[in-house]
């Protein structure tokens, strides 16, 4: 397990100082020359040798021309007098410059920020105005929040890298210049050592802990401006309102709310009155108990399908995130897919494609194979999923290297293609095809062009391809074959690539007779095999984890196994006559094994030659009890030991 370690600065002295500031400030190392050289040993001065004070006032400041480092130097701030300590002056320079600056008060400390959430949340209260460019506010929105983590006031989280926290001093210093119209509730109503008067507050949030109950909502009828309803917590597992009535009698109250989250919230039904909120940007009902949304509410957050076209969404020329289309099969007319203008939706991030699962004479396979032709997205796509697509072979744009951006393709359902070849993605990092009923072959080895065009791929899944008989493939570092019936060959190259296969996963591929274990490979999981009668006569060097289940037909493995192994399990395995267990004493990584349900299995284990580090074994049901085995010599550092005979 990863550790932090955490280092205590001190303060600095002048020339480190000195150096900090400029290299925040201007990217330089030496300043010595400089005409500002005196204004910044001022500015040091200030900071008292602090080192998130120069850097936060150095971000500042880089953003600042010549003359506007006298007039900071010169802000009052630097004289205020609340109590706060020396650094607070110097943030609250940097606070203030801070785009957005507002919106950081309702969020407790060691929350995790989520990027584009946050956005959404401030184009809902209308913190991102329009762009006099061709900028969407989503865009601006994520350009804002870069620039609030450039200049420190937002980290990534040391647990979760997807995710951002707060510094503690920029919290405390959002919570100190809090205004009026901002307050966030804990369980004591006076988060901030205040009573609050609860009909100016316009921004309204409340923290929720592990098992505790808010009865908050009857000061709130007074907050008849209320803007933002947020609960917040730090504790993803924290659950908030169980169906309080005053919930109910609270929101027609709250016209002007703009945002309305009920995340997190132990709900059942969506109070009606939220379809009378006429300026309500925000709805959030993630991770409720809600199973329907009531028709009042529908008519006015959710276009209404019916009669809907596909072309409708050239319209949508800012769209950008997640898009799923479903219901393609209905799409009669592919030019109507060329006008929806999938590939000039540059925001577009993820695409889901799907077509109905009845596969009958109303589909035709030429005019889908046009539709998903005229769906071609933009070449900088990251997640490309695909649904029970019925045309006999995938789109053109598939071959086309200049989508070097995307990293995940899912194929489900697609039941007409019969091959899978040709595909070029260069920066794809895994890849799911299932329930392709017709794929036949899987090759992307038949030439220096194909093995180049996946560079990066780490992980396939290959699922329910019931006629698929051959899996041919470059590099790749795991591999997962479940439900291929017909398989009876499995190839893995090599090609000038980093990845090389580490984890080999085979189940239920009933006609696959033996596997031959490339030399790289550190995990080897086979069951269900039902046709397989050996492994590869010599199993890698490099292999930690061994298990074999349910290969009925397997009668033999490797006369030796290697030393690096560190877990064994063969199970019902029911014709596996041997095992060499005269080599169990040279296994000195072992630590668990397991050899049950295999009652042909003849061989005695002779005392005193067991792995000498393993700790846990589970062993029986072979066609010797172990009560013929002779007197055997349990090792000490065993922790766990089940016979069966």
């Amino acid at each position: 397990m990863d550790s932090v370690v955490h280092h205590n600065l001190g303060l600095l002295s002048d020339e480190d100082a000195l150096s900090l500031l400029v290299k925040s400030a201007m990217g330089k190392h030496n300043f010595d020359d400089h005409p500002l050289f005196s204004l910044a040993q001022d500015i040091i001065k200030k900071c008292k040798g602090l080192p998130l004070a120069l850097l936060a006032i150095g971000r500042v400041l880089k953003r600042k021309g010549n003359d506007e480092w006298d007039k900071l130097l010169k802000s009052e701030i630097w004289s205020s007098d609340d109590g706060e300590g020396d650094i607070l002056p110097v943030l609250k320079l940097s606070y203030y410059d801070l785009p957005l600056h507002k919106s950081k008060r309702l969020f407790p400390k060691d929350y995790w920020f989520d990027k584009n959430e946050l956005v959404l949340l401030w184009m809902a209260e209308g913190f991102i105005s329009e762009s006099k460019d061709t900028k969407t506010m989503e865009s601006l929105g994520r350009q804002y929040f870069k620039d609030l983590v450039s200049r420190s006031f937002f980290q990534h989280s040391t647990e979760n890298k997807s995710v951002y926290v707060m510094h503690d001093l920029m919290h405390d210093l959002a919570i100190s210049v809090a205004g009026k119209f901002f307050f966030m509730l804990d369980k004591n109503m006076n988060v901030n050592g205040r009573n609050e008067n609860f009909d100016e507050i316009r921004h309204f949030s409340f923290l929720a802990q592990p098992g505790e109950e808010f009865i908050i909502f009857k000061e709130l009828r007074k907050s008849k401006r209320l803007r933002t309803f947020l609960p917040v917590s730090v504790y993803w597992w924290s659950r908030f309102i169980r169906s309080d009535p005053g919930l109910v009698k609270l929101l027609p109250r709250l016209q002007l709310l703009r945002v309305l989250s009920l995340n997190q919230c132990s709900i059942r039904k969506v109070p009606q009155s939220i379809g009378g909120l006429k300026h309500l940007r925000y709805l959030n009902f993630s991770k409720t108990d809600i199973e329907e949304v009531p028709e009042q509410v529908e008519k006015v957050f959710i276009k209404q399908a019916n009669g809907f076209k596909i072309s409708d969404l050239e319209g949508l020329v800012n769209l950008e995130g997640h898009l799923s289309i479903y219901g393609l099969e209905k799409v009669a007319d592919s030019q109507q897919a060329r006008d929806a203008n999938l590939e000039g939706k540059k925001g577009l991030v993820s695409l889901d494609m799907e077509w109905g699962d009845i596969f009958d004479d109303s589909r035709n396979k030429q005019i889908e194979y046009e539709v998903i032709e005229g769906l071609r997205p933009h070449s900088k796509l990251n997640k490309l999923k695909i649904l029970n697509y019925g045309g006999m072979e995938f789109p053109s744009c598939f071959a086309n290297p200049s989508f070097d951006k995307l990293t995940e393709l899912r194929i489900k359902g697609c039941k007409n293609c019969t091959h899978f070849h040709g595909i070029a993605f260069p920066l794809l990092e895994y890849l799911e095809v299932s329930d392709m009923k017709c794929l036949e072959k899987w090759s992307n080895c038949d030439g220096d062009q194909t093995t180049r065009s996946f560079l990066r791929l780490r992980e396939i899944r290959i699922e329910n391809c019931l006629k698929l008989a051959e899996v041919s493939i470059g590099a790749v570092e795991i591999l997962k074959i479940k439900n291929c019936y017909e398989l009876k060959e499995v190839n893995v190259g090599s090609s000038n690539t980093k990845c090389v296969l580490r984890d080999v996963n085979l189940v239920g591929c009933s006609s696959l007779e033996s596997y031959n274990c490339p030399n790289t490979v550190e995990r080897l999981e086979i069951s269900f095999c039902k046709s397989m009668t050996s492994l590869t006569l010599s199993l890698p060097s490099s292999l930690k984890v061994l298990t074999i289940w349910c290969c009925e037909n397997l009668k033999s493995i490797p006369d030796e196994l290697p030393s690096s192994l560190e877990v064994l399990e063969i199970v019902s395995c029911k014709n596996l006559k041997s095992f060499p267990h005269e080599y169990l004493q040279s296994l000195i990584s072992l630590k668990e094994m397991k050899i049950i349900y295999c009652p042909r299995m003849d061989d005695t284990f002779p005392s005193g030659l067991w792995p000498p580090n393993l700790r846990k074994l589970e062993i029986g049901e072979l066609k010797k009890p172990m009560s013929e085995w002779g007197l055997q010599n349990t090792p000490l550092q065993w922790k766990e030991m089940k016979i069966q005979e």
